[in-house]
This record gives C-alpha cells, sequence and structure tokens, in this order.
C-alpha cells in the first residue's frame, strides 16, 4: 500500500507528515544494511544516541529476511499476478470482516465506500485496484500498523508478500525514528537525507 504515502492522505495520520514521507521515499531502495545505517546514523543526529533503541526491534526484524527470498517465480505472469493479489486481499477482507462480526454495509460505511464497492473488494473482482482511503482507515479505523497480512494468502507469490513485510518494517522504524521531534528538526532530516541521496554515486 505505498499508495498511501501520498501527502493529502498521510496528513491526515497524525505520525506521518512530508519529512517522513521524503525519508521513506528516499530511503526505499537502499539495501537492508545500508537502510539499517541510514537510519541509525539520522536517528542520532535527531535525537541522540538514545533513539536508537526506539527503532532497533524493527531494524533487527529486518534481519530475519534472505536476500532470496523476493525473487518472483521463474515464469511470470503479470495477469495471474495480478488475480493472486486481489484474491488475496478479497479473502483477508472477508476474515476480517466476519471476525469482527460487522455486515457488509457497516463495514463499508468505515471505509467510506458503498456496499457493492465493498462486495467486489472482498470478492477479488475490484480490477481498478484498493483506493487509497481505505489503506488509510485501515490503520486509523482498525488500528493497524501492518498491511502485508492482506496480501499473505498469494499462493506462488510469497516473495511479494515478503517484500511488503519488509516495507512494513521500514516504513515503522522511519516512522518510530521521527516521533517526539521538533519541527525544525524534522526539516534537518530531511533535509540531510535528501542531501545524502544527491551525493550518492550512480552504478
Amino acid at each position: 500500500m505505498s499508495v498511501f504515502y501520498t501527502e493529502n492522505v498521510a496528513r491526515h495520520w497524525r505520525d506521518v507528515d512530508t519529512y517522513v514521507i521524503r525519508v521513506i521515499l528516499y530511503a526505499s531502495d537502499l539495501p537492508t544494511e545500508e537502510f539499517k545505517y541510514l537510519i541509525r546514523y539520522l536517528s542520532a543526529r535527531l535525537h541522540g544516541k538514545g533513539i536508537v533503541s526506539r527503532v532497533e526491534e524493527y531494524l533487527g526484524k529486518l534481519d530475519e529476511f534472505g536476500n532470496d527470498d523476493f525473487l518472483a517465480p521463474p515464469v511470470f505472469n503479470a495477469n495471474d499476478f495480478y488475480d493472486h493479489y486481489l484474491y488475496s486481499i478479497g479473502k483477508r477482507f472477508s476474515e476480517m470482516r466476519k471476525a469482527l462480526q460487522l455486515p457488509v454495509e457497516r463495514i463499508a460505511y468505515y471505509f467510506d465506500i458503498t456496499p457493492e464497492h465493498y462486495e467486489r473488494i472482498e470478492n477479488g473482482t475490484e480490477k481498478k485496484g484498493i483506493p487509497a482511503h481505505v489503506g488509510l482507515r485501515l490503520k486509523l479505523v482498525f488500528k493497524l500498523d501492518k498491511t502485508a497480512y492482506f496480501i499473505s494468502a498469494m499462493g506462488a507469490y510469497q516473495g511479494f508478500y515478503l517484500s511488503r513485510q519488509v516495507q512494513d518494517l521500514r516504513d515503522l522504524a522511519v516512522i518510530s525514528m521521527f516521533k517526539g521531534s521538533s519541527k525544525e528538526g524534522r526539516i534537518g532530516i530531511a533535509d540531510l537525507a535528501s542531501n545524502m541521496f544527491r551525493s550518492r554515486p550512480v552504478l
């Protein structure tokens, strides 16, 4: 749900602002060890050494994923991949709704979509994908920090699920790093990250 991190949507989530988004995007293509180094360095610059312990839990969990875990199947079919994606999201939404004992009309109201739209999501037939504000409301209304679970039933495409778990951990590390900081500090860290990436050699 990377689309969640757009300024017009994320500004409604109190832990995410422009500066958090900038660092998440700057660091998104870094290998794991470089990402961990960057976050520890920025944490120390932002709050001092004490802040490292607040993000270390997330950084440590990144070591549980090997570099070969994210490989796609030998034969990749984009249409098949998308069908698995819609199926998994629909299955997990259905499980969540039933566990909460919510009728379709009520959960559709929580997501600010029509019952018919929600049913297409749950049935895996919503070909236009999941609206960004649905991802936002998953986090706000249902208090979900991690969304990778919704693509955990993708069968042959488990590498994609694992990569989303890593993205969740990276996002939470950055968000946690910024907690408790002043606006001036946030601006400074985002600018520092920007300058570091401008000077990074292109391979």
